[in-house]
């Protein structure tokens, strides 16, 4: 992870708070004990996430962080290792994500993701997009707001 908004703070993660090494979904999704219960829908997409990282290792095998990152996840998940025995194959695309708050909100997204940013293959985004219809835009705006409200006060 190397850009990220208050949004992306306050519902995935204090990315400024992690270590650049864990700034990072899957270490998030398999290694962090929290992390998965804030996800409705975290086998559907911690299956995504091993989709992806199926599709890229051939190409990234030769990289030391990639691969550093994938022996740490082989040793230390037993559901990474489930799914990755699944052998499923995906492309960057987008795939829902629904969240829930520490006061029992729910949240759902859609991440919409693209490959190679500036024809690195390393690189890409991923943006997360309130899904309509389920009031996730407004509960957002709503919990940035008060966030930015008791900064004020603090």
């Amino acid at each position: 992870m190397i850009v990220w908004n208050r949004g992306a703070e306050l519902v995935i993660a204090d990315f400024g708070r992690l270590p650049e090494s864990e700034r990072n979904m899957v270490t998030l999704l398999f290694l962090d004990p929290e992390y998965p219960k804030r996800l409705l829908n975290w086998e559907q997409f911690a299956r995504y996430m091993t989709a992806l990282i199926r599709a890229s290792f051939d190409r990234n095998k030769d990289n030391p962080m990639y691969m550093e990152r994938f022996e740490l996840l082989r040793r230390n998940s037993e559901d990474f290792v489930r799914l990755w025995e699944w052998h499923e194959i995906r492309q960057k695309s987008s795939v829902p994500v629904h969240y829930l708050l520490p006061d029992g909100q729910k949240l759902e997204f859609t991440i919409h993701c693209a490959a190679a940013i500036d024809n690195d293959l390393g690189l890409h985004w991923c943006f997360l997009v309130p899904t309509p219809g389920t009031g996730t835009e407004e509960r957002l705006a709503l919990l940035l707001t008060e966030d930015t409200e008791s900064s004020w006060s603090s």
